[in-house]
Order: structure tokens, then C-alpha cells, then sequence
């Protein structure tokens, strides 16, 4: 079960930045097929529910939230995003 099973309803775009995500995703040039076809489908469906996400990549949640933690999250969103990847962890 989904440690994010609270948040499977919930909109990509009240979870995640997905404009910061949009802005930055092509300056990255280390990012491997899984990471950017994650984090495009969060910066190009901010309207669709959290579990969309995770029913197209079969991705663990941590993951996820880490993949946003490092390339689409502005300081005020990071302290926020890494307690709820602690929340994923566990």
C-alpha cells in the first residue's frame, strides 16, 4: 500500500511545483528515462490526481518525492517535500 494513499486524490499541482518542475526539467542532462518521463508528466498534468502518477510509473513514492526534491522544488517548498519523503520512507 501507497504510504501516500492519503494524498492519492489529491491534484499534482497541490503536491508538487510543477512550473519550477517545467522551468528547470530540460537543464538537466543527468537525469535517466524514468526521471524525466516522471517529471514531465507531473509539469505537463497538474490537474490530474496523485495516484494517475502512481498507476503510470509504478514508482515508489520516496522516489518520486525525491526526484521533485532535487529538481523542482524552490526553498520554501524543500523543508515541506523532505518531511513527507520521511513520511514515504517509513
Amino acid at each position: 500500500m501507497s504510504h501516500l494513499e492519503d494524498y492519492q486524490i489529491e491534484k499534482i499541482k497541490n503536491l508538487f511545483n510543477c512550473e519550477l518542475i517545467k522551468e528547470t526539467i530540460d537543464g538537466y542532462d543527468s537525469l535517466t528515462a524514468q526521471e524525466e518521463a516522471v517529471l514531465r508528466f507531473i509539469a505537463n498534468n497538474p490537474d490530474e490526481q496523485y495516484i494517475k502518477l502512481q498507476n503510470t510509473f509504478r514508482m515508489e513514492d520516496f522516489l518520486v518525492v525525491g526526484l521533485v526534491l532535487r529538481y523542482g522544488a524552490t526553498s520554501e517548498e524543500y523543508d515541506e517535500l523532505r518531511e513527507l519523503k520521511e513520511i514515504v520512507k517509513d
